[in-house]
């Protein structure tokens, strides 16, 4: 989603507001739709291989200008499906956004915006890119695992039984660090008395 906030670095306006939808896909591509304000096709990556966005987001915010300073202020609500990481059981999940950026204009002649500083995005000859920072923030919040529940056994790694659902009757295997003991242990009479000093 794309935005024509020159109107506002040139002063003739002080508040532009906006409401759009976005849809997340499983091939990285965000599509806009139902939006009063100039759009343009374009493709954010994402790593979310086993992450699945059935809902478009719903993104409402504004850009304001106050004495010069201009400030970009997104809020948008992401629901997904994926699997637990442990027990691989479906989960679905929501994740509240919230951006807040000072935005800068440039023009091109020079790099008004050091790279390193996340707290201001360029509106390049007055259009700003809407959808970038609310995916820098998803990136962000989002969780790198995600858990059925915090108490979650997983799954037996011998017979794939699902450990919250059921006993495994699986034999355990040894730390091969503790084969040595094992192997005495067997030898090992089972009355074995200990030995008198």
């Amino acid at each position: 989603m794309m935005l024509d906030v020159s109107s506002l670095f040139s002063g003739l306006a002080t508040s532009i507001p906006f409401s759009f939808s976005m849809r997340l896909s499983a091939t990285s591509e965000f599509s806009d739709s139902e939006s009063d304000y100039p759009v343009l096709a374009q493709v954010m990556p994402l790593t979310f291989s086993d992450v699945v966005f059935h809902e478009p987001v719903q993104v409402n915010g504004t850009v304001v200008s106050e004495g010069g300073y201009v400030l970009l202020t997104e809020d948008a609500a992401v629901t997904y499906e994926t699997g637990c990481a442990r027990c691989l059981a479906p989960i679905r999940g929501s994740l509240a956004l919230h951006v807040e950026k000072a935005v800068a204009e440039d023009h091109g002649e020079t790099e008004l915006v050091d790279k390193e500083n996340d707290d201001y995005i360029q509106a390049k000859g007055g259009i700003l890119d809407l959808g970038e920072p609310l995916m820098e923030e998803l990136m962000q919040e989002f969780p790198s695992r995600v858990l059925c529940r915090e108490d979650c056994a997983g799954i037996c790694p011998g017979c794939g039984v699902n450990l919250n659902l059921a006993v495994c009757s699986c034999k355990k295997a040894l730390d091969p660090r503790f084969a040595v003991l094992s192997s005495l242990l067997e030898t090992m009479p089972d009355d074995e008395e200990g030995t008198e000093a």
